[in-house]
């Protein structure tokens, strides 16, 4: 699907360090073993994992500009970090899965008050984001179908280990959707303490 004229569809992110996309897609492999066979169940492409930390939605080129400048203020706020990623989880809940995840950073704090400060940010300048507070995690998987599914069974042969990631930049992403899923493409990568200058990849 072509994006709007104009226009794209945008979120703020991490991108994973080898270990945690090692880990990640060793999860998917497990979980693609014994759920396969599950209606609407879709897996996320190797190259997409990342994490999540702001939506956006679709912006105009000056929308666009405007939150590479509010990113790269929020970088030069906060020095590069060490988090930890581990454990599987889902939303909204094992039981009935949407999405299945692989746990990151939710007990750092540096990272909370870089989240928190990103969307304190966000938010005055008007972007409307999700209530409910910031879960760290990778998607690995999402299920289209009603009622979801019980994942229970494949937690518990999950690959069961944290790894370390380093944190050194924050990333704008752009979102396409196409017929197998969503792809994601950075625009800016913006270092952590890194001065004033943005990346355009």
């Amino acid at each position: 699907m072509a994006r709007s004229a104009g226009r794209s569809r945008v979120f703020v992110a991490l991108e994973l360090g080898l270990a945690v996309r090692d880990l990640a897609e060793e999860a998917i492999a497990h979980l693609h073993a014994v759920l396969r066979d599950r209606a609407g169940l879709r897996f996320i492409r190797p190259p997409d994992l990342h994490v999540t930390l702001a939506f956006l939605g679709e912006l105009e080129a000056p929308g666009l500009a405007s939150l590479g400048e509010l990113v790269a203020a929020v970088a030069r706020e906060h020095a590069p970090l060490d988090a930890e990623a581990g454990g599987l989880g889902a939303f909204p809940r094992p039981e009935g899965a949407h999405v299945l995840w692989l746990g990151f950073g939710s007990e750092n704090p540096a990272l909370g008050r870089l989240v928190a400060d990103l969307h304190t940010r966000l938010r005055a300048a008007g972007h409307a984001l999700e209530s409910r507070p910031w879960n760290g995690h990778v998607t690995l998987a999402r299920c289209r179908s009603r009622g979801g599914l019980d994942a229970r069974a494949a937690f518990a042969g999950a690959p069961d280990r944290r790894v370390a990631c380093r944190v050194e930049a924050l990333v704008v992403m752009e979102s396409r959707l196409r017929p197998d899923g969503s792809h994601y493409t950075p625009i800016f990568r913006v270092l952590l303490s890194g001065g004033t200058q943005r990346e355009r990849v």
